[in-house]
């Protein structure tokens, strides 16, 4: 049975929240298992992107994984074909990391590709870095 999530969300709420699993207490890392949490950070993200996913697995054999902007966090989402399984995580862009320990850390988890794209991101962030992108929280709901 589908869960459904009653989260404010801006205007009535300060920062979009966005929902994971698992949070470390810095608050700097999260992950995203639940398909219904997936599915209801998917939202909040817009359809620009949904579409993007979409036209991926379909066209894509195993599923597809992607990079994604979200205020001072960077999520990659990961996505099986027939859509059973996924994967969101959430790291926090403003980490005291050197750069190259964070290359390092993304070749662990990520493929190649799916690393140099978020390395791209990361930089770009740190680049335009302003208070105005703290404007996400994330938020381990407590399960009914």
């Amino acid at each position: 049975m589908k869960k459904h999530f009653l989260i404010p969300q801006p205007p009535i709420a300060e920062k979009l929240t966005f929902l994971v699993d698992d949070l470390n207490e810095t608050r700097t890392v999260g992950i995203a298992t639940d398909l219904d949490k997936i599915e209801y950070n998917l939202k909040l993200i817009g359809d620009d992107f949904n579409q993007d996913l979409e036209i991926g697995i379909n066209f894509l054999e195993k599923g597809i994984t992607d990079v994604v902007d979200l205020g001072r966090y960077i999520s990659v989402v990961a996505i099986k074909k027939d859509q059973t399984e996924g994967k969101m995580y959430f790291f926090d862009s403003t980490v005291d990391f050197s750069r190259d320990e964070l290359i390092e850390q993304m070749k662990e988890l990520f493929n190649e590709s799916i690393s140099n794209k978020f390395i791209t991101i990361y930089d770009l962030m740190v680049s335009e870095s302003s208070p105005s992108f703290d404007n996400v929280e994330l938020l381990r709901p407590l399960e009914s």
